[in-house]
């Protein structure tokens, strides 16, 4: 798997596309130093999900690092610690 484009990312709107009585914006998501262009021509909805992306996994990663005896004695820590487990393997590949 190839490395992703470190750092913070934002979404912007970067035009309009469609039919003139059907336009629809269309997003880019960058690096915030604006050097790396992530995606373009997205939704605005895929847009700040992606733009969120960093964020999520870094939260992720907190999640799955808790203490898994104290998060067994909750079923739902457990459960949480398991979902972030199994989306950081999908985001990384690992």
């Amino acid at each position: 798997m190839s490395k992703r484009t470190p750092g913070k990312w934002v979404a912007n709107c970067v035009g309009i596309s469609g039919r003139h009585d059907n336009p629809t914006d269309v997003y880019e998501v960058v690096s915030a130093d604006g050097r790396a262009r992530v995606c373009e021509f997205v939704s605005e909805g895929d847009a700040l999900l992606i733009a969120a992306a960093p964020e999520l996994l870094e939260a992720l990663r907190q999640i799955a690092d808790m203490d898994y005896t104290r998060a067994a004695t909750n079923c739902m820590g457990h459960d949480a610690v398991m979902l972030a487990r199994a989306a950081i393997e999908k985001a990384t590949g690992q």
